[in-house]
């Protein structure tokens, strides 16, 4: 598996030294050579959450309310089909 995710991390449980987060490069590339490219971290993005138009939108900044943030990407306690 080259992501960290619930199945090698969250549900090991606290106690596991494989729960939580893991080292950056600690997992085998994809088929790029490329690390790190599911799992493990979300991204806390810049954007504000909002629901999405049926306009094109070039580089939108979300909702005016602004009370939450953008997060992409599944983590080290999501499951293989959220990453």
């Amino acid at each position: 598996m080259n992501a960290v995710w619930a199945g090698n991390s969250f549900k090991l449980g606290a106690g596991n030294k494989l729960y939580g987060l893991a080292e950056v490069g600690s997992k085998n590339p994809n088929l790029f050579g490329l690390y790190d490219m599911a799992g493990n971290l979300s991204e806390w993005v810049n954007d504000w959450y909002a629901d999405y138009t049926p306009f094109v939108q070039i580089d939108p900044r979300g909702g005016g309310d602004e009370t939450y943030h953008f997060v992409r990407g599944g983590n080290w306690s999501s499951d293989v089909k959220d990453l």
